[in-house]
């Protein structure tokens, strides 16, 4: 789906899509579950774009990737992106607002993403598909599930927030915890649909992206 949004961005505007490993090209290799491992692997990946201005999009999990990589990027190099872009998901300091995933069946996962809008019910009957796509699954919630913010010293960056309104994974609190993250510019983006507003409402949410990049040093 990233890959697609080069065509909507402001020219000069490269868009380098993140392909997690246990999905795609990268399905042979084991799945990542926890936060550090994730953003050690992705710092390795991103140290040869740092002479360029870089801005970090992450949309519901990659939220929180995304901010702790800003926040590494920092502590290693002394660099921040020129903006982090957040959508669908709560702010790191607000404690998980649902049960943990540890200890649920195969079917409480589909019937949990069902609910939330991310698969079609024809995907979930196909039980081949469901095999090789549980586990990948399970570890992004257990990176969420055992996620622990520490605070720091706030980004410097502005932060821009995309929420659905529909969107029952994120509560005001939650928007309202992302500004406490920045001593920057702090803007609320907000779209009809739910969790997968960005699929939804495609259109103007890209030219939103677009627009703020457009507008960066």
């Amino acid at each position: 789906m990233f890959r697609s949004w080069g065509a909507e961005m402001p020219e000069g505007v490269e868009v380098c899509p993140v392909e997690l490993p246990g999905r795609g090209t990268r399905r042979g290799e084991g799945c990542v579950s926890s936060m550090s491992s994730l953003v050690e692997a992705m710092v390795e990946e991103t140290e040869a774009l740092l002479d360029l201005p870089l801005a970090i999009f992450g949309y519901s999990m990659g939220g929180l990737v995304g901010f702790e990589l800003a926040r590494v990027l920092r502590r290693l190099y002394g660099r921040e992106p020129v903006a982090l872009l957040v959508a669908a998901q709560n702010a790191p300091s607000v404690p998980l607002e649902r049960p943990t995933a540890r200890g649920s069946t195969d079917e409480e996962l589909s019937a949990a993403l069902y609910r939330s809008g991310g698969m079609p019910a024809e995907a979930l009957a196909n039980d081949r598909f469901m095999r090789a796509f549980l586990p990948v699954l399970r570890a992004d919630y257990a990176v969420v599930d055992t996620y622990a913010y520490a605070p720091e010293l706030p980004l410097s960056c502005p932060i821009h927030l995309y929420t659905g309104t529909e969107d029952a994974l994120v509560s005001e609190r939650g928007q309202e915890g992302w500004r406490r993250e920045t001593s920057g510019p702090f803007v609320v983006h907000r779209f009809p649909g739910g969790h997968y507003f960005v699929r939804e409402a495609e259109g103007p949410f890209l030219a939103s992206v677009s627009g703020v990049l457009r507008e960066l040093p």
